[in-house]
């Protein structure tokens, strides 16, 4: 059996290169068509259909892939023929570099008697191709302008907006901006609630093209709450998956698989409820045209999303409480089905980072301060005992001064954020 493994790296430095609200919406939609089965026209199906490889369930032949994973960005393949994924590996790369330009990615191969050895050795593979630098196409010229936003070369002008000379990342996260076709918002929506990619806000202040795109802010009070949302202990559970196929072989596809699109069900369910629990409300209430939120990445256990400042605990509250409860009824599903026993915790929870800022502020800043707390919910989270609770860090700021404090979401909120 050989593996192939794919997954992309700094994909928040990526998504908040430029700054703009609507270039952050069209670079959300631009790598959920990467690998993500759900997507429309996704890159992945449409390289496997170019190279007449056929994609399985399980247990692929010679010419044949199968996939445990494929959410994110990232794909984890599989097949008997070596050559297959050779050749996967060769269009693939070339495929993301013109459709994602100056996006970093780490790769990885790896062959054994069993798909489970083939995915440890991929595995080791590709993190040591972590720490490869790749040239990045298009390649400056001695004499290129460079866009004045992310600093790489650029590819053409902007001569009637604010932009000014793009690179060519900039230009295709323009091109996903229009999200009439888009089906990465769809997870952030109430089956049959109607709600499109026009019940979204594109841009933080009014624009001339369509000013009733802007996120309604209350009043005069700019502020944005960036929430980042991580899973608790899934490493340990991807052991206990590895135990159990180790016993079982044949397995080892089928179950990381389930569980794979076992966790992006819990999120989308979890994101869900948020919206309707507490951004239609709000909507309906004000009477805005758009939902006072921003989704930003939902890619198996990870979320981001822009949220006003006031409506953040409750966000966070509902999504935590409605992503606990839906994994426990998901993990005792697939604990059945599997015959997992013991192995697995009753229900999965979340690290989440939350950081108050002004619309004028930069979003790189503030979404690396939000994956550092995140980090920090964690560590606090695996200290507890039993281990694995829900934790938020959050980075409130009160009269200028800053404050931090790791509390469970469900519990009292002594800091209430910035007016």
């Amino acid at each position: 059996m050989h593996a192939l493994l794919f997954e992309l790296d700094s994909i928040q430095d990526f998504l908040f290169a430029s700054g703009r609200l609507r270039d952050v919406a069209g670079a959300s939609e631009l790598l959920d068509r990467l690998t993500d089965a759900s997507a429309e026209d996704n890159l992945l199906d449409a390289v496997c259909r170019a190279l007449d490889i056929q994609v399985v369930e399980h247990h692929p032949g010679a010419e044949e892939v199968a996939f445990s994973r494929r959410a994110g960005g990232a794909f984890y393949a599989f097949s008997e023929g070596q050559g297959s994924l050779e050749r996967l590996r060769d269009l693939w790369t070339l495929a993301i570099q013109q459709a994602v330009p100056h996006l970093a990615y780490s790769l990885g191969m790896g062959a054994g008697e069993t798909a489970s050895e083939a995915f440890r050795n991929a595995r080791g593979a590709l993190r040591r191709d972590t720490s490869r630098l790749r040239p990045t196409l298009p390649a400056a010229a001695p004499v290129a302008e460079r866009s004045r936003r992310t600093g790489l070369p650029g590819v053409e002008f902007d001569a009637r907006g604010k932009d000014g000379v793009r690179d060519a990342a900039t230009v295709r996260r323009k091109t996903f901006a229009d999200l009439a076709s888009s089906t990465f918002l769809d997870r952030f929506a109430p089956k049959e609630s109607g709600l499109g990619w026009r019940d979204w806000p594109r841009d933080l202040e009014p624009e001339e093209d369509a000013p009733e795109r802007a996120f309604p802010f209350q009043g005069d009070a700019h502020i944005l709450a960036l929430i980042h949302a991580d899973g608790n202990g899934l490493g340990l559970i991807l052991q206990a998956l590895n135990r159990a196929a180790e016993a079982r072989p044949e397995t080892f596809i089928p179950l990381y698989s389930a569980f794979s699109d076992l966790v992006e069900r819990v999120t989308s369910a979890a994101a869900r409820a948020a919206t309707e629990q507490v951004l239609r409300p709000v909507r309906e209430r004000e009477g805005t045209t758009c939902l006072p939120a921003r989704p930003i990445l939902l890619g198996g256990d990870d979320t981001t999303l822009l949220v006003r400042a006031d409506l953040a605990m409750d966000y966070v509250r509902v999504f935590t409480e409605t992503f606990e409860a839906a994994s426990r009824k998901e993990l005792a599903t697939l604990r059945k089905d599997h015959d997992l026993g013991d192995d697995l915790p009753q229900q999965l929870t979340l690290g989440i980072g939350l950081v108050y800022l002004r619309a004028s502020q930069p979003f790189r800043m503030a979404v690396r301060l939000a994956e550092s707390l995140t980090r920090t919910a964690k560590q606090a989270s695996q200290r507890c005992r039993p281990k694995g609770p829900a934790f938020l860090d959050r980075l409130p700021s009160r009269h200028g001064e800053p404050h931090r404090g790791l509390r469970c979401p469900g519990g009292p909120d002594a800091h209430p954020p910035p007016r």
